[in-house]
């Protein structure tokens, strides 16, 4: 998990979403969360992440590595148990925007993969619990916090239990591994189901070779025999109550899968 904090961070960095200084954190398992050192971004790595408590106590590392604003990522987590992780940064756009008082506008589609944004309108650093406090109300259910003239704190996750085929198991866990593979990186154009999709079929076909099943039978009988599977199935219900994603018309899934076969000719050749 430190390697995965300290990736991130460098890979923050290498997309300019910082001048220099930042921070990434993680939630732990068993309580607690990682957090990066204050020290620029892109120099991040894993011996130098430090351990803290619910509480943003110390639990390893040295005290003089602790950033600042580590109050904000301590109250952000305390009010928000659907956040895995977090990235504060400080890209020039949104600097700009925060600077406005104002959530920038969707402009394209692709905007929206950002999720929903919320302003705090306060221009200091949170560095106490009290500003930490207001600065967790101001987020809200908003995936991403736009701090006044001060850059931006966004939330993750981990990957969605709504995700084929999570939503048909009833034990199903998804975990993903960050590695900076030390190219510079840009925005992904797609949602992350068009990026995680082949990695889960691959697993899924490495499953059929092991049990020896046609890998097109076995993802004929997950989907079962339903039209339709609800929404938040398999853990996807999203913060707040909501559902995080509409009902899957698994119907068509099957369609499409026996369409694509018989046009492949599969099991023919």
């Amino acid at each position: 998990m430190r390697e995965n904090v300290a990736d991130a961070a460098r890979i923050c960095a290498r997309m300019g979403l910082v001048e220099a200084f930042g921070h990434v954190s993680a939630r732990l398992p068993e309580g607690g969360f990682l957090i990066t050192a204050t020290r620029p971004l892109l120099g991040a790595s894993a011996a130098e992440v430090l351990q803290l408590s619910d509480e943003g106590e110390i639990v390893s590392g040295e005290v003089e590595l602790l950033p600042l604003e580590t109050p904000l990522h301590t109250a952000i987590y305390a009010s928000r148990p659907d956040v895995g992780a977090l990235c504060r940064t400080h890209s020039p756009h949104a600097v700009a925007w925060g600077a406005r008082s104002a959530v920038p506008p969707l402009v394209l589609g692709l905007d929206g993969l950002s999720g929903e944004i919320a302003l705090h309108d306060d221009t200091d650093l949170v560095v106490d619990i009290a500003a930490g406090a207001a600065a967790a109300s101001s987020m809200g259910d908003a995936d991403c916090l736009l701090i006044r003239a001060n850059g931006n704190i966004c939330s993750g996750g981990s990957l969605s239990g709504d995700e084929f085929p999570g939503r048909w198991i009833a034990n199903y866990q998804a975990e993903q591994t960050m590695f900076d593979t030390g190219w510079p990186m840009g925005p992904w154009r797609a949602p992350g189901s068009c990026v995680f999709a082949w990695v889960m079929h691959s697993f899924i076909d490495e499953l059929a070779h092991a049990g020896g099943r046609d890998p097109l039978e076995l993802r004929l009988e997950l989907l079962g025999d339903k039209d339709e599977m609800p929404a938040g199935g398999g853990g996807g219900a999203a913060k707040g109550g909501k559902q995080a994603a509409a009902a899957y018309n698994v119907a068509r899934m099957r369609n499409v899968l026996k369409f694509a076969a018989e046009k492949a000719g599969w099991g023919t050749k």
